[in-house]
């Protein structure tokens, strides 16, 4: 019985918006499968996790009855890849087995009934419902390099997503430098926070990677974003280019981050961002296999900057570059290279600066590009 008809380009684009949660190592088959659904004359693809659920609508096939199958993902997705660009591809369900004809080219698929696939239920009770640009929204969640990875507080495997009234704030952290971010809104709403899971940030942001900026007034350039559910089970979903990403959300409190964040600092370095990042890259070459402190000293003296880096066994790396600074004294201040690393290749912006007040307090990293960006890096002890 024929599924359906498509074009391999059509498939194959879906397939890679939702295949990027599916767990191909979980002990049940069920979760390293997609769903195709075909339902009111749409076709759907259906991916989750049971923490994280994601579907495309798939454009430009031929529909016939409802119905739907489950199949491996990473399978469909490796065929559909070696088929040819534009390729005419044919879909028979017979027997619980796929079968895939694409010209001369014939596959013979496994699948699994389409009842065994858990949806993750979308919750009535809506608590807010805000609208981004994709660019906002990007903005907003590029500087995940800060959560943590499998830390004990679990608060810093996640970002914070809070609404303060007219801004939308975006936090991450690993307990040793935090990267804050935020956005007007243009209406207020009832000040509330979540905690992203890890693993739909890193997603959200593989959706967001193809995407351009267009005009604010673009509906297709727009985000809507869903906080609904009570309790412990709420959830957020996020909604784009008829992708739509459910992911329930961390049972864990954020602390207070705004005492992390010093204000009123003293001292301000201005310096060029590519020019400090790729001399740090320089530099850092010594440290990248020896050291098990990977820490850059910044020797700042009037208008002038100097990176050094010492490995195990003293050998060593420096290197200078004009910056502007207004303190009068010269200042040795020591970081992990990975953690500036980090902020000055995902700094927007030509134009950065290093604020601080001593070389054993916490400093701040920002743009004049971007006002509502901050970054907070504690030093190294050495």
């Amino acid at each position: 019985m024929s599924f359906l008809n498509a074009n391999r380009n059509d498939l194959l684009t879906s397939l890679k918006m939702v295949s990027g949660i599916v767990d191909r190592k979980h002990t049940l088959e069920i979760f390293s499968n997609v769903l195709l659904e075909k339902k009111r004359g749409q076709l759907w693809m259906v991916s989750t996790d049971k923490e994280i659920q994601v579907t495309a609508q798939i454009k430009g096939v031929e529909v016939g009855e409802d119905d739907a199958i489950t199949v491996n993902a990473k399978l469909l997705q490796d065929i559909l890849s070696a088929l040819p660009q534009g390729a005419k591809v044919e879909l028979l369900l017979e027997n619980n087995k796929l079968t895939l004809k694409s010209g001369k080219s014939r596959f013979v698929l496994q699948t699994l009934p389409a009842q065994e696939f858990t949806r993750m239920k979308e919750s009535d009770a809506v608590s807010v419902q805000l609208s981004l640009s994709k660019q906002e929204l990007k903005t907003l969640l590029m500087h995940q390099y800060a959560m943590g990875v499998s830390e004990p507080r679990q608060f810093l495997n996640g970002l914070l997503f809070k609404i303060e009234e007219k801004r939308l704030v975006t936090v991450a952290t690993d307990g040793h430098r935090m990267a804050l971010s935020g956005t007007p809104l243009a209406q207020p709403y009832d000040e509330q926070q979540i905690v992203l899971p890890r693993k739909t940030v890193l997603e959200l942001n593989r959706l967001l990677a193809n995407h351009t900026a267009k005009a604010e007034s673009d509906e297709k350039d727009k985000v809507k974003v869903t906080i609904s559910g009570k309790d412990s089970k709420r959830q957020v979903a996020f909604a784009l280019d008829g992708v739509e990403l459910i992911s329930k959300i961390m049972d864990t409190e954020y602390p207070d981050y705004r005492p992390i964040i010093p204000n009123n600092l003293k001292f301000n370095a201005v310096f060029d961002r590519e020019v400090l990042s790729a001399a740090l890259q320089r530099v850092a070459v010594v440290t990248a296999s020896v050291s098990t402190i990977r820490a850059i000293h910044l020797f700042l003296s009037p208008d002038k900057l100097k990176l050094t880096a010492i490995n195990q066994k003293n050998e060593e790396a420096a290197e200078e570059m004009d910056v502007l600074y207004n303190g009068e004294e010269s200042v040795e201040l020591i970081y992990n290279i990975v953690y500036l690393g980090d902020v000055l290749q995902n700094l927007s912006g030509k134009k950065g600066v290093l604020s601080f007040n001593d070389d054993k307090n916490t400093a701040v990293i920002t743009t004049p590009d971007d006002e509502h960006f901050k970054y907070a890096l504690m030093p190294v002890r050495v």
